[in-house]
């Protein structure tokens, strides 16, 4: 798999110019000219090959992974353009941090918005004061909060940089699960192992089947709640291992209202709840399935509730 050192090989903060010579942006540039599958552009079957190829040894490494971590990956999901200065954002590094000091091993969709902040507070777990790690940087982050501003990248980098290596990298490892797909959204740098994918669909069924010990579902858009429903199937249908394992949705009003005006574009709120319940309670799950508004009681409910086969 890539570190973040490989992905942004030739980027200098300090030099504009460079922002599309670095080695991920170079790879992104390229899938984007030959065409990509949402533009249904015809691409050269040697092309495609290579693609595959690629994805299939990034698969073999990240089973390896996976296997030294023993069914400890919890999957933390959330919205890519949320900010850094937004509430949550701190709140979801924390409790990845507070996750990882449980001997779990957080995985994220590897781009910005919530999976950042869930990929940073699990990198702090091997420093000496995580949560002033946390804490500092998000501060110093704060001042690019979205990945469409200009300095997001920079502001990153300079972040990770700064840091340095942490006191116990094994504590501090986690994995990122970006797409070229999404190049658009340039992956985060708090990830140590990244798992970067060509085919989307392979990453989204293979990010959710590696998280064993749960599935956290913090406010996001259309791709959290397609994460919710496809996490939701392999409960269903107990895709992986025959396992049931645990799913938690963080924010009541968000996941759960009693009202939504779907008319209103400016209301973001997605009632999902109650049809996953309704699949849960259908096949067995249900008493898997968590709603809160608490990060605590979401860290408990996943400690309380490990993978099961049934």
């Amino acid at each position: 798999m890539y570190t973040p050192g490989e992905l942004y090989d030739g980027y200098d903060p300090d030099d504009a110019d460079t922002y599309d010579k670095y080695f991920d942006r170079k790879v992104y540039l390229s899938y984007m000219s030959l065409g990509p599958p949402a533009e249904l552009k015809p691409v050269a079957a040697d092309v495609l090959l290579l693609r595959r190829m690629h994805d299939a040894t990034i698969a073999t490494a990240l089973d390896s992974f996976v296997k030294g971590t023993q069914g400890r990956i919890v999957a933390i999901m959330g919205g890519h353009d949320r900010a850094r200065n937004d509430a949550l954002y701190l709140d979801v590094a924390l409790l990845a941090l507070e996750l990882t000091r449980k001997n779990y091993i957080i995985a994220t969709g590897g781009g910005p918005g919530l999976m950042e902040a869930a990929n940073l507070g699990a990198y702090a777990a091997g420093f000496a004061d995580p949560e002033a790690v946390v804490k500092a940087s998000v501060e110093l982050l704060k001042t690019a909060p979205t990945y469409k501003d200009a300095n997001w990248l920079k502001v990153g980098y300079q972040v990770w940089k700064e840091l340095g290596k942490p006191v116990d990298l094994e504590k501090s490892r986690n994995l990122g699960i970006p797409t070229w797909f999404y190049g658009h959204e340039p992956p985060n740098l708090f990830a140590t192992d990244i798992a970067k994918y060509f085919e989307n669909s392979v990453r989204e069924e293979g990010l959710l089947a590696i998280a064993h010990s749960g599935v956290l579902f913090a406010e996001g858009n259309g791709g959290t709640v397609q994460e919710i429903f496809q996490d939701a199937c392999q409960n269903y249908y107990r895709t992986y291992a025959q396992l049931k394992s645990p799913m938690v949705l963080l924010g009541t009003a968000y996941w759960n209202s009693a009202y939504s005006d779907y008319s209103n574009p400016a209301d973001r709120r997605r009632p999902v709840y109650p049809v996953l319940k309704k699949l849960a309670f259908e096949k067995g799950f249900a008493d898997y399935v968590h709603i809160t508004d608490s990060t605590a009681d979401a860290i408990d409910f996943i400690v309380k509730h490990p993978a099961v086969k049934a």
